[in-house]
């Protein structure tokens, strides 16, 4: 019932901006912004990169180990302030907490969240299969102008297979956002090292975090 909510909840508020004929941000009750995310946002809005895009996410799930090692290794190498722009349509993502959405786009994207087949998966399983037909063409701003905040950590610390990803996930966006603070995520960090992670996954996180860091140079 909750994912039938927010299904209905977004493509209500797609359906009634998309008669305005001006970009316009959705964002789940989550999503926290840092000092320099609004003029981030705002700078890419008036570049012309963003006419290039149906769909431009401020913040999305890298599920898999592989897509967080690539993003946490490109987070590292980026300069202060610079800002890449990665296309979606090839990547395994999740989420749809925080994202623009351009007027040629949303009326095309309201009729298409009414189709039957879309409205039985969960909303963003079903941008996700928009984007990935290209019927719609998506990036996500990186480093992520916005992220989630304590608030959906603290429920997803329990002991349940579906929690633990989400709480893998969430702490991993939180390590890249533009506003990543080591000291926030310290604690849920010790807490998921104690709850979480056995000695042969430690060891293999040795090597990986090695691979992670600036000094390391792939052969």
């Amino acid at each position: 019932m909750a994912e039938e909510g927010c299904y209905l909840s977004h493509r209500s508020v797609i359906e009634r901006q998309a008669r305005l004929g001006a970009p316009f941000m959705v964002l789940e009750d989550d999503v926290v912004f840092a000092s320099p995310s609004v003029s981030l946002i705002d700078g890419f809005m008036k570049s012309g990169q963003a006419h290039d895009w149906d769909l431009i996410f401020t913040d999305v799930i890298f599920p898999d180990a592989n897509g967080m090692l690539n993003l946490f290794r490109l987070r590292q190498s980026l300069r202060p302030g610079e800002v890449r722009v990665l296309d979606l349509a090839a990547r395994g993502f999740a989420g749809t907490s925080a994202y623009i959405v351009m007027p040629k786009a949303a009326a095309m994207l309201a009729e298409q969240l009414n189709a039957p087949a879309l409205e039985s998966v969960p909303f963003d399983m079903a941008v996700r299969r928009l984007i990935y037909d290209k019927v719609l063409r998506a990036c996500v701003l990186f480093p992520f102008p916005t992220s989630v905040g304590e608030t959906a950590q603290a429920s997803q610390i329990q002991d349940t297979a579906a929690s633990t990803a989400d709480l893998l996930w969430n702490t991993f966006r939180q390590m890249v956002w533009i506003g990543a603070d080591r000291a926030a995520v310290e604690g849920v960090l010790r807490q998921i090292d104690e709850r979480h992670v056995d000695a042969p996954a430690r060891d293999l996180g040795i090597v990986l975090s090695a691979m992670a860091s600036r000094s390391y140079v792939p052969k």
